[in-house]
């Protein structure tokens, strides 16, 4: 038998506040990408607790910024070496510029 840590695709949308169709294009992007278990045309979908934070950061910058800028915001983090999650960052977005 196996024990599921995490959250399932409804309980994610409930905790992060956000829709299946940005679940779907943060995977497609490669931003948050969940387990899968079980079968491989229906899978249950898990979402780690750390996931769910990160969402909700890319939901609350959303309301500043596209998430083209939220994507190189990542991308450089990851190219300069630091941890790329948003959940643990201070980011302050004014007129259009992230520092």
């Amino acid at each position: 038998m196996t024990v599921i840590n995490g959250f399932t695709r409804q309980e994610t949308i409930a905790l992060a506040g956000t829709t299946s169709n940005r679940l779907q294009y943060l995977e497609r992007t490669g931003l948050i990408v969940p387990q899968r278990y079980g079968n491989t045309k229906k899978p249950t979908v898990i979402y780690t607790w750390e996931q769910v934070l990160e969402i909700r950061a890319i939901k609350n910058l959303r309301q500043e910024i596209s998430l083209q800028i939220v994507r190189k915001i990542i991308e450089f983090l990851d190219d300069k070496g630091f941890n790329d999650q948003l959940r643990d960052k201070k980011l302050v977005v004014l007129n259009d510029e992230v520092y």
